[in-house]
C-alpha cells in the first residue's frame, strides 16, 4: 500500500482512529526551513481514503503541492541573501518589498499565492 521516502520512511499510509480513516503523505523536506512536510486528510469510508491516498500520491510525484510552508517574506529575504546584484539593487529591492510586499503579502504562505490575489495586490498599488 505504501511506498518508501528514503533513509525508511513510508511515502503515504493510511491509519483507522475510531470510526475515521487518516490518511498520510510525505511530501518531502521544505527547501528553507528544513522540516518535514505531510499532507493529511480524513473520512469515515475506507474506499474513500484509498483514493485520498492515490490523489496525495499524484500530487506529489507532480510536485503539485506547496514545496514550502514558508512566507512570501520569509522567502524573500533568503532569495536576498543569495541574488547577486549591486548593493544599490539589492538596497532598493530591499525597499520595494519592506514598503509594499510584505505588509500585503509578507505573511502569506508561498503555496498559498494564487493568480487572484497577485491581481488584487496589483490593483492595490
Amino acid at each position: 500500500m505504501a511506498k518508501r521516502a528514503g533513509r525508511g520512511r513510508e511515502r503515504g499510509h493510511i491509519r483507522k482512529r475510531g470510526k475515521s480513516y487518516q490518511v498520510l503523505m510525505y511530501a518531502g523536506t521544505d527547501p528553507l526551513t528544513g522540516r518535514e512536510l505531510r499532507l493529511v486528510e480524513s473520512t469515515t469510508d475506507e474506499g474513500e481514503a484509498h483514493r485520498i491516498l492515490n490523489r496525495m500520491r499524484a500530487e506529489v510525484e507532480a510536485r503539485e503541492n506547496a514545496r514550502t510552508r514558508a512566507t512570501l517574506g520569509a522567502a524573500l529575504d533568503k532569495w536576498l541573501e543569495v541574488h547577486e546584484a549591486e548593493q544599490s539593487t539589492l538596497d532598493g529591492y530591499r525597499g520595494y518589498i519592506r514598503r509594499s510586499i510584505e505588509p500585503a503579502l509578507g505573511d502569506e504562505a508561498v503555496g498559498k499565492i494564487t493568480p487572484q490575489l497577485l491581481e488584487e495586490f496589483y490593483a492595490q498599488l
